[in-house]
């Protein structure tokens, strides 16, 4: 209780004090006083079609391909996958797309444009054990407007706050997962502030479903993998497909980064 009365007495605002770095084979995103994520890496999943079995070809930073904008490559089977990450402040925004240079039809499973896995050295850092974590209801599922009107100022404050949470739970084995957007924030933690991260699909000329899944234990976070799940989509010879970008922002109220302005959340979203 202590620690969500602290949290709500301070003033709130976006984190500007980030940076990119290329460490440790992985892209890692460090914000001032705030979230650590380390060691992003991205993947695709695809297969022959007269084969059961899937390949997987991984980008990591070692794949390094232009500095403007950073981009990083791999070819495997004919297929060519470019990664893309982009400053877009307040954040930035990562992208993946797939081009089949083979002569032959190739079926793709999936692109995930991020994954830190902890196995592998990922790190998903928001000062506070994962059991305190709380993850913010995508606002197409809000289910507020289903509650009885509270009748004070504090009843409304508490429904309003407790609709649109998801709080961490041993039972979901899965772990949180969103379709689009995905806001996590600790209730209390070791940062000055409760630090939140927002990753968010922004606007793509390619019309592919997305994931964004949070996976951890109540003591340790286990992998994040942010997707298209293009469950075995057929890509002709020539054939391109690319995933939206992904906006990654970090601040301290998790509200106003979900309620970035359109212009911010969607502009140069189509490159």
């Amino acid at each position: 209780m202590q620690c969500q009365e602290y949290f709500r007495a301070q003033a709130h605002m976006i984190n500007h004090a980030g940076f990119l770095a290329i460490l440790d084979r992985g892209i890692t995103l460090n914000w001032e006083d705030g979230p650590t994520l380390h060691k992003f890496s991205a993947a695709v999943q695809y297969q022959h079609p007269d084969s059961a079995a899937s390949c997987m070809m991984r980008l990591s930073a070692t794949n390094r391909y232009s500095d403007e904008p950073l981009s990083f490559t791999s070819l495997q089977d004919g297929l060519r996958a470019v990664w893309v990450w982009q400053e877009r402040p307040p954040g930035w925004t990562a992208m993946l797309s797939v081009e089949n240079e083979s002569n032959q039809e190739l079926l793709l499973n999936s692109l995930e444009v991020l994954r830190l896995d902890s196995e592998a050295g990922g790190l998903f850092n928001i000062g506070a054990p994962p059991r305190l974590w709380r993850c913010r209801i995508e606002r197409a599922e809000g289910v507020s407007s289903l509650l009885p009107e509270p009748t004070s100022s504090l009843e409304r404050q508490s429904v309003r706050d407790e609709s649109v949470w998801e709080s961490w739970s041993p039972h979901v084995v899965s772990g949180f997962v969103r379709s689009r957007e995905l806001v996590v924030q600790p209730v209390c933690s070791s940062r000055s502030r409760p630090p939140a991260v927002m990753i968010r699909a922004l606007r793509s000329a390619y019309d592919l479903a997305t994931e964004i899944r949070l996976e951890a234990t109540s003591e340790r976070f286990e992998r994040l993998i942010v997707r298209c799940k293009t469950d075995g989509m057929l890509l002709a010879p020539g054939g391109v497909t690319a995933s939206p970008p992904f906006w990654i922002v970090a601040g301290d109220d998790a509200e106003e980064l979900q309620h970035l302005p359109s212009e911010l959340r969607e502009s140069s979203a189509d490159t």
